[in-house]
């Protein structure tokens, strides 16, 4: 058993041990990650450049057999298995290189913003409602209707909503986040966000230009997604 192949079993145990992995998402790590070593063939993982990971995207991307929703279920794994070896002190940077794909608006990729423009669009305005909700939205993984549909002392670092389809869904809130949650609700009462869904649409639009990025609700819900899973979050967790 080579290198790679000694940390794919290391990382599975892992998911297993400590996550308590179901076997069916063990199963569809392992073979998606099987697929990246594959791609990398002779190549010691712990040593792989940007450009290496880049170019396994876009082997990725060519597979034309395939949804852009399974492309994104093949890439999600190897995030997470890489995110792993960064724990046990590997340095690999590949966030950019191993974003992922979307399947609306006739298959356009999701262009996700670097970590400084995120930093850029989350840092504090003179707009404390939206930057609460900005805020929530990236740290809790709600869609734009379930905010908007909060009322003023239901945040909590555990709630439940009703989610798609009527379907009651937890949420978790970090303190950092509750913290700004509470201070909006001072003195107040009835919904937490009295906006309109255009309303935050175009408030968006004004931050985005502003800090010369593409990032709306959906790309934060993407954003919050993606670094479930890459912190081992399961998949039918998530879903």
């Amino acid at each position: 058993m080579n290198n790679n192949q000694e940390l794919l079993k290391q990382y599975l145990t892992h998911l297993v041990r400590d996550n308590g992995y179901s076997p069916h998402t063990v199963r569809l790590y392992r073979v998606a990650i099987e697929k990246f070593l594959t791609f990398l063939g002779s190549k010691d993982l712990l040593k792989i450049k940007p450009s290496t990971l880049c170019a396994y995207r876009e082997h990725v991307a060519d597979r034309d057999s395939i949804s852009f929703r399974t492309k994104n279920l093949e890439l999600a794994p190897v995030r997470s298995f890489i995110a792993y070896l960064n724990t046990k002190g590997a340095n690999l940077s590949y966030r950019e290189c191993l974003a992922g794909f979307r399947d609306r608006n006739g298959g356009k990729e999701l262009k996700l913003p670097t970590k400084e423009q995120l930093n850029t669009f989350l840092a504090p305005t003179d707009d404390p409602a939206l930057d609460c909700l900005i805020t929530l939205l990236y740290a809790s993984g709600l869609r734009i209707a379930e905010a908007l549909g909060l009322e003023v002392g239901q945040v909590q670092a555990r709630f439940s909503i009703s989610g798609k389809g009527g379907k009651p869904r937890l949420v978790m809130c970090d303190p950092n986040t509750l913290s700004l949650v509470r201070a909006l609700e001072k003195d107040r009462a009835g919904k937490l966000f009295p906006l309109t869904a255009r309303s935050v649409q175009r408030k968006f639009s004004v931050r985005a230009q502003a800090t010369k990025t593409d990032i709306t609700p959906h790309t934060l819900r993407h954003l919050f997604a993606t670094t479930m899973l890459e912190v081992g979050t399961d998949l039918r967790t998530l879903q």
